[in-house]
């Protein structure tokens, strides 16, 4: 689309999960996920959905809209643990962190960041909770080197967030105007990271989602609805501004928002043709 400047106006979306049908459907952008949803047939009547993978996906309602970063989507039965775990409050994961973990260190020894040559400890930022410190200095500034992957709650015997925590962390240390002190570009790889990644089969098992792995075909029909909910921030960086009005008439592919100048963020486009019905400071509704 970059190389070629054509608008996005159409994903590939992989529904799978707890599904009869596991199926990848192209679909336009500002799609309901609930439509498309229903086409892999969800096996349980209450469910949940993640945007995105099981590790880094966020959960979603039905009425979620497709956005031009949406790859996939994950039903899981509203009872898995993986839900319980991601709707787990911060206040939650705080405490249990504090009175259960016991330094084993295994949130360290498989963390990809650490392996790389990070100045990244999560078994220590997890001891720096005990005393609910917030000092800045280069323990807790590991969390501005962590990903947010998850394979440290994964590895954890307790069941227990390091991520949870880093996040809380950064978070805190962001409002102190606080910035990562780790800027070293020369850096060591460990000499058993080989042996310390962790196997994809392994972690579906870890996870509970290993019945799941099976194999997706392509939907026969591509999905464009008669009225779609655009999403005006789809980027990182600032929501471009909407060119288009209540009431415009537009085209597949016409600019519907656009990126502000000297600023980091990414045009819109329709994704199908019809007249703009409203905008928000979340969506530009077409129909």
């Amino acid at each position: 689309a970059v190389e070629k400047g054509q608008p996005v106006t159409r994903k590939n979306v992989t529904v799978t999960g707890d599904v009869a049908n596991p199926v990848i459907v192209r679909c336009a952008v500002g799609a309901c996920v609930a439509d498309i949803v229903k086409l892999a047939k969800p096996r349980k009547q209450h469910y949940t959905l993640l945007n995105g993978g099981p590790m880094m996906g966020d959960i979603i309602n039905d009425d979620f809209c497709v956005t031009k970063t949406t790859g996939a989507i994950l039903v899981l039965p509203s009872d898995s643990s993986l839900v319980a775990k991601k709707t787990r409050t911060a206040t939650v994961a705080m405490r249990r962190a504090k009175s259960i973990c016991e330094q084993c260190m295994d949130c360290t020894l498989v963390c990809p960041r650490n392996l790389l040559g990070h100045r990244i400890f999560p078994h220590k930022i997890m001891r720096m909770n005990f005393f609910a410190s917030g000092e800045f200095n280069e323990i807790s500034s590991g969390s501005f080197l962590c990903s947010q992957c998850g394979l440290c709650e994964v590895a954890c015997p307790q069941d227990l967030s390091p991520k949870r925590v880093f996040r809380d962390v950064k978070e805190n240390l962001v409002k102190k105007g606080h910035k990562n002190m780790h800027t070293s570009s020369q850096l060591s790889v460990h000499s058993e990271r080989a042996l310390r990644q962790f196997p994809a089969q392994r972690l579906l098992q870890r996870i509970g989602l290993a019945e799941f792995d099976k194999p997706v075909s392509f939907h026969p029909e591509e999905l464009a609805p008669a009225k779609v909910k655009i999403a005006l921030c789809q980027n990182v960086g600032s929501a471009p501004l909407p060119v288009v009005k209540a009431g415009s008439e537009v085209k597949e592919g016409e600019l519907i928002a656009k990126a502000p100048e000297k600023a980091l963020s990414a045009n819109l486009h329709a994704s199908i043709p019809g007249t703009v019905v409203k905008i928000d400071e979340k969506y530009i509704y077409i129909a």
